[in-house]
């Protein structure tokens, strides 16, 4: 559960900032963290595949997981702004990216820690529209399949 502790505090200090009328700082903010995870911004991330981001989060070693969850929250916090913004004509990305960041996590992550992100991964999958059919992420689907096939 520790884990999901520090993400809450992460999370809840990126939106704090916001709520507090610091729209473009929590944004940079959101990005900065990007940064310092994974050494790309958010946007870059979004325009590389799936297959890619493993490769690059590979690289973080003992990291690996902690790293690729950190990720996938930013990833969802900037769907939600974006979508808040009313600017959501490319979200599908950061869901598929999520989606894959959390799919490949699940199984390091512990038994009171998995129930909160295959609950994430589950909100993940239904995001994925046409994008469920990609051999990358049908391969991820299955291996949840109780989860794959209930949200059909």
């Amino acid at each position: 559960m520790r884990l999901i502790e520090q993400l809450a505090t992460m999370i809840s200090a990126l939106i704090s900032r916001r709520r507090a009328g610091e729209v473009i700082q929590a944004r940079e903010d959101l990005e900065n963290t990007a940064v310092r995870t994974i050494g790309f911004t958010l946007s870059e991330i979004k325009n590389l595949a799936p297959e890619e981001v493993a490769k690059i989060l590979d690289r973080s070693g003992a990291l690996r997981v902690t790293r690729a969850l950190i990720l996938s929250e930013l990833l969802r916090l900037d769907a939600e702004w974006h979508q808040e913004d009313q600017t959501n004509d490319q979200l599908t990305p950061n869901y598929v990216h999520a989606f894959c960041l959390v799919a490949d996590s699940l199984d390091s992550l512990s038994a009171d820690e998995q129930p909160h992100f295959r609950a994430c991964l589950a909100t993940y999958a239904e995001k994925l529209g046409e994008l469920r059919q990609h051999p990358y992420i049908a391969e991820r689907l299955a291996r949840f399949e109780p989860t794959a096939e209930s949200l059909k």
